[in-house]
């Protein structure tokens, strides 16, 4: 059974994607994310708390934090492994309405890009397959296989 995971990309005129700074996705850019928590009852609720937390918001600075007003499924992907057991299947939002300023963390260094000018190439390989889909506004769903590089061995997504 696969764990739950969220990745929120927020969304005004351009988008903001971040450099993790640990985890599974150091130094690749990302969007916002979490793993889901015994008090989040949805998976809306988890990518809410996990922007929130990772733009800044348990910094205790006033207005830090993006606090994520209306919210849209883009799409779900199940990310597998060569080298290890568990897999992830991560559902995708897109934030459209959302307020608060977002700052530093120990987690996530933001940078805004142009929706129409991703940094590809420094992505994480599996979004590298899904994001040309989230930018032509189609919902996508797929699955990837990754080596111990991280290299993807297979995949397929519509």
């Amino acid at each position: 059974m696969p764990d739950y995971r969220t990745v929120t990309i927020p969304e005004r005129g351009e988008h903001i994607l971040l450099c993790r700074l640990r985890g599974i996705s150091t130094g690749f850019l990302n969007g916002f994310g979490g793993n889901q928590e015994p008090q989040d009852k949805t998976l809306e609720d988890t990518s809410k708390r996990g922007t929130w937390e990772q733009s800044g918001g348990k910094l205790g600075i006033l207005g830090v934090g993006i606090q994520v007003l209306v919210q849209e499924e883009i799409g779900v992907m199940l990310f597998k492994f060569t080298h290890k057991t568990g897999e992830h299947e991560v559902h995708f939002y897109k934030a459209t309405r959302w307020r608060g300023r977002v700052h530093e963390t120990d987690e996530m260094v933001p940078h805004w890009f142009l929706k129409s000018e991703p940094p590809l190439d420094g992505m994480f390989p599996g979004d590298r397959l899904w994001f040309p889909l989230y930018q032509q506004g189609k919902y996508f769903n797929g699955w990837v296989l990754y080596d111990e590089r991280f290299a993807i061995v297979n995949r397929e997504i519509k």
